[in-house]
């Protein structure tokens, strides 16, 4: 399939369908835009996803979402890719009070190729999470490399798996009793993209291959549940690793924050 089908794909399966990502989060549409509401007023867990626009509706439709979360008190990220419309999109947010965030690769790759396993790194063991209670050691990896306070995301990833185990896959590396890196995948029922999340690893542990096990191991599980495509939003880290690996960019997603 060609990279601007596999976008197309992508677009009415992820973004303008959005999966349903836990009874913590409510999906919304208004003026042509579609969002999450999430549990916090925290922007990353209230994103507007997709937004079916052209020239004459774009400020509406911002004006609209604004209003929204100013009710809610929530503040919120749109996340643009480079193909969405109109051509002007990020100006009309900067003009309407947004602020910018983030840049990062929407990236995928076929399920099917490369099928060579890929072995843990000599003293690296990983292993697959069952028991909510191992993720401490998820949001350890995470706040040392972030340097910010993960407890949420512990949370989350166990709700994850007590809700539906099968939707979601937990990876751990550790050098000895300590955690080094985790990934985990997220399945959407019979949508053809699993996605990607983490890959987050202590920088005394880098360039050592543990980036690639993850994302290979995870790449293996995604074949046998018969899923066609990976995807994920890479970070300017990633994108060269994910590129060796087989993924290819679709679509640059830049950030726009707006803060009640």
């Amino acid at each position: 399939m060609e990279s601007s089908q596999v976008l197309q794909l992508f677009d009415r399966e992820m973004r303008s369908d959005p999966p349903d990502i836990g009874p913590a989060y409510r999906l919304e549409r208004l003026a042509g835009a579609t969002f999450y509401v999430g549990p916090s007023p925290d922007s990353g867990h209230n994103t507007i996803e997709h937004s079916a626009l052209d020239e004459a509706s774009a400020d509406g439709c911002i004006d609209a979402v604004i209003a929204r979360f100013r009710v809610l008190n929530h503040s919120a990220e749109w996340k643009v890719h480079s193909h969405d419309r109109p051509a002007d999109l990020d100006a009309r947010l900067l003009a309407k009070g947004f602020e910018r965030g983030g840049r990062e690769t929407l990236m995928v790759r076929e399920v099917g190729e490369y099928r060579q396993a890929v072995l843990a790194p000599d003293g690296i063991e990983l292993r697959r999470i069952a028991d909510p209670a191992a993720l401490a050691d998820v949001v350890a990896v995470e706040n040392e490399v972030w340097g910010e306070d993960n407890a949420w995301l512990g949370e989350a990833l166990a709700g994850e798996l007590t809700r539906d185990p099968e939707s979601v896959a937990i990876f751990i590396a550790y050098a000895g009793p300590q955690p080094v890196s985790a990934g985990w995948i997220r399945f959407h029922g019979r949508r053809a993209f699993a996605t990607l999340w983490g890959g987050s690893t202590l920088a005394a542990f880098r360039s050592r291959g543990i980036y690639r096990c993850l994302v290979e191991t995870r790449a293996a599980l995604a074949r046998t549940r018969g899923t066609q495509y990976l995807a994920v939003e890479a970070s300017a880290d990633s994108r060269p690793i994910l590129t060796r690996n087989g993924f290819r960019p679709l679509s640059v997603i830049d950030s726009y924050i707006w803060n009640p």
